[in-house]
């Protein structure tokens, strides 16, 4: 399989973990094999770093150690989206005492965050300055941006500005 890339057996504990439920317990088996592949992910901006990816793709022709690490390192958007999300929008806090409300605060809150990123990419084209990826314009400075240019504005100068439909 290679370096770094190797089946192993798990054999199922003696006793059942607290946080497994009795028949997910049962069901599973005594022994499985899983594939054990070490990869080095980096990340821009971040220093590269060793870890241990467990699968049960076992076929390493079909299934090549790279893709796994290419497939990790494209996942970590992922979990830097929300963040950036909550932070920039101030969603982080929630204003809303019951569920029905606190579903349409995060809906409007994920539109607002949603509309002001179908603009900032073509804002920045507009003015040579796009990055290759719409992802890496900050929401934050973006939002400076437009505080130190357009809260001058009137509201009759906004409002013409707008096209009307």
């Amino acid at each position: 399989m290679g370096k770094g890339d190797r089946l192993v057996a798990w054999s199922k504990t003696p006793v059942r973990p607290d946080w497994l439920e009795r028949d997910i317990w049962r069901q599973m088996p005594e022994e499985m094999t899983i594939r054990e592949i070490e990869v080095s992910v980096s990340i821009p901006g971040f220093r590269a770093r060793a870890i241990t990816l467990v699968t049960t793709l076992l076929d390493a022709r079909l299934f090549a150690k790279t893709s796994f690490a290419e497939l990790h390192r494209r996942r970590w958007p992922a979990e830097l989206f929300p963040r950036d999300m909550k932070i920039s929008t101030g969603m982080d806090v929630v204003k809303c005492k019951t569920p029905d409300v606190v579903i349409k605060e995060l809906t409007l809150y994920l539109i607002a965050y949603n509309l002001i990123r179908s603009l900032m990419f073509p804002a920045a084209q507009a003015h040579g300055v796009a990055p290759v990826s719409p992802n890496a314009i900050s929401i934050a400075d973006a939002k400076q941006t437009l505080r130190r240019n357009c809260l001058p504005l009137r509201a009759e100068q906004i409002c013409a500005a707008i096209p009307s439909s």
